[in-house]
C-alpha cells in the first residue's frame, strides 16, 4: 500500500522547486568552486540548521555533484571546510554578512502549511519579477 504524502510535505517539495528554479536564474548553472555544470544547488546553511535560509535563495551554492559530495561527505573535515571557505570567499562579505545574520535568527511560529504557503506565493513573484527582466 503506498503512504500519500503529506499537505506540508508536497508545499515544502513545491517550495524547494520554486526556490532551485529561482536560485539557477538568480546564480545560474556553473559551479561556484569548479566553473563546470552543476548539478546540485547547495544549501550553505543546511536545510535541517535554519528553517528561515531553507528557502532562501541568497543561502543557494550551484556545485558541481563531485564539490557537493565532498562538503556533505568528505572523509577530509578539513576538505569540506576549505570548500566553505571558498564559498564564502567567492561569495563576498556582503553575502557572509547576511548569511550570518539569518542563520542566527529564529523563525519563531510555526513552520506549518501556512507559512510554507507563503513562501511559494513570495518565490513565484520573484520568479515572475525575475523573468520579465
Amino acid at each position: 500500500m503506498f503512504k500519500r504524502r503529506s499537505r506540508k510535505s508536497e508545499l515544502d517539495q513545491e517550495a524547494l522547486r520554486l526556490w532551485r528554479e529561482l536560485a539557477l536564474m538568480i546564480w545560474g548553472s556553473k559551479c561556484l568552486i569548479t566553473g563546470e555544470e552543476a548539478s546540485e544547488m547547495h544549501h550553505f546553511i543546511s536545510q535541517g540548521q535554519s528553517r528561515l535560509l531553507k528557502h532562501d535563495v541568497i543561502n543557494a551554492v550551484p556545485l558541481a555533484m563531485r564539490i557537493h559530495k565532498k562538503i556533505h561527505s568528505s572523509a577530509k573535515p578539513n576538505e569540506a571546510r576549505q570548500l566553505k571557505q571558498e564559498i564564502r570567499d567567492k561569495r563576498g562579505k556582503e553575502w557572509c554578512d547576511y548569511i550570518d545574520k539569518k542563520e542566527r535568527l529564529n523563525l519563531g511560529g510555526f513552520y506549518g502549511e501556512d507559512y510554507l504557503e507563503k513562501v511559494i506565493t513570495e518565490l513565484r513573484d520573484q520568479l515572475d519579477k525575475s523573468s520579465k527582466i
